[in-house]
C-alpha cells in the first residue's frame, strides 16, 4: 500500500484501516513527506498472545493471582463454575439478599472459605 498522509488517514480513518487490514500490507504514515509512522495489520491470535506477555500490568496482576492461587487465597474459576451446579441444584444460591453474601458496590467480595462464598446470580427470565 502507498504511503498515507496524516492529513488522508484523518480523514479516512475507516478506509485506510480498511485497506490495510484486507491487502495484509503495511500503511506508511506520513508528514511533510517524511515517514512519522505505519499502520501494520496485525494476526489477532499473536496481538493477544504479544500484549498477555508484555503488558506490565497484566503481567503483575496475573503474578498475584498466580500467588493467590498458590497460597489458597483464592479459587479458579474452574473451581467458582465447578461449584455453582451443586448450589443451584440444592437450592443453597439464595442470591444477592442471602445473609452470607458480603454487599459490595461492584458485587460479593471474594474469600477463600467456601461456606462464606456468595452465592451465584442468576439470570431473570
Amino acid at each position: 500500500m502507498p504511503a498515507v498522509t496524516v492529513r488522508d488517514l484523518a480523514r479516512n480513518t475507516a478506509a485506510v484501516i480498511q485497506d490495510v487490514e484486507f491487502s495484509g500490507r503495511l500503511a506508511p504514515v506520513t508528514r511533510n513527506g517524511k515517514p512519522v509512522a505505519a499502520l501494520i495489520p496485525v494476526d489477532k491470535a499473536a496481538l493477544e498472545d504479544w500484549l498477555l506477555t508484555h503488558a506490565a500490568e497484566f503481567a503483575r496482576a496475573a503474578a498475584a493471582a498466580d500467588a493467590d492461587l498458590a497460597a489458597g487465597r483464592a479459587r479458579s474459576a474452574e473451581w467458582q463454575r465447578a461449584r455453582r451446579p451443586a448450589e443451584d441444584a440444592t437450592g443453597d444460591g439464595a442470591g444477592a439478599g442471602s445473609e452470607s453474601s458480603p454487599k459490595h458496590p461492584r458485587g460479593p467480595i471474594a474469600s477463600t472459605d467456601p461456606a462464606t462464598l456468595p452465592a451465584p446470580r442468576t439470570a431473570i427470565r
